[in-house]
């Protein structure tokens, strides 16, 4: 990291948690965050290891917020080749179709929404276009990170999940926020650990955030400030003392 994001890194813990959440609302520290977090990847400078006896050659696909150090890990813990490629780069497919790799690795993380938006449409040329092999599928990458899609996904294969209501038309979604029974949660698309999530208890606070999400737009806590969600609003039913289970899948 340069001078000036060395400086940022080392003050701040000293400055107060509500301090540095009003400094990020205003001031993008983008191009910070991804230098840090570039750092403290301590994979950072490889690009590739073959390793001899390895049956096949893995592409990892280099991550913004840097979880593809994971992958890295595990296949110098296996011995497996590898090379680290990036799905954001202009001339990507030809560097993709030249690779040599057998698949590719992605970690679905949360990333800038410019971001996520070409992972989403590349991973889907790569898989349906190319005919390569990603793990995970680019269908699961493309519900990460965007409640939207799940929503109407487990709507559309009959599946239970809370109440919710996503609104693309401003009128409807006041029209909506006036007879609905409160509390509700609004949420952003992005942003995971309850970062964008809010409960709201009165219809006056229900309708600025709607028209809100309709003018500038919504942002999740700590994001950058330019990365807003605009142009719809997602909303549900709130439930209170609900215990949330988290299912995971290996293999």
């Amino acid at each position: 990291m340069n001078l000036k994001y060395r400086f940022i890194q080392k003050v701040s813990p000293y400055i107060p948690q509500s301090i540095r959440t009003l400094i990020r609302s205003k001031i993008s520290l983008k191009d910070y965050d991804i230098a840090r977090r570039r750092a403290e990847n301590p994979y950072r400078d490889i690009k590739e290891e073959n390793f001899p006896g390895s049956e096949f050659k893995l592409g990892i696909i280099e991550d913004v917020t840097q979880y593809h150090k994971y992958y890295i890990a595990a296949c110098k813990e296996l011995r497996v080749s590898y090379k680290i490629l990036s799905i954001l780069d202009s001339d990507w497919i030809e560097k993709f179709q030249k690779s040599g790799c057998d698949a590719f690795l992605v970690w679905p993380s949360s990333m800038p929404t410019s971001a996520k938006e070409a992972f989403d449409y590349r991973l889907y040329i790569l898989e349906k276009e190319l005919g390569a092999i990603i793990y995970p599928t680019w269908k699961e990458c493309w519900f990460t990170e965007h409640k939207p899609r799940l929503r109407d996904w487990l709507e559309a294969n009959g599946i239970p999940h809370p109440e919710t209501w996503v609104f693309y038309d401003r009128d409807q979604a006041l029209e909506f926020a006036r007879s609905v029974d409160l509390p509700v949660v609004v949420k952003t698309a992005i942003g995971g650990s309850a970062s964008g999530v809010q409960i709201v208890r009165s219809k006056k606070k229900l309708e600025k955030i709607i028209k809100l999400a309709f003018k500038k737009g919504l942002r999740p806590r700590s994001y950058d400030p330019n990365d807003r969600q605009w142009g719809f609003v997602y909303i549900q039913r709130y439930y209170p003392n609900v215990k949330e289970w988290r299912m995971v899948r290996v293999g």
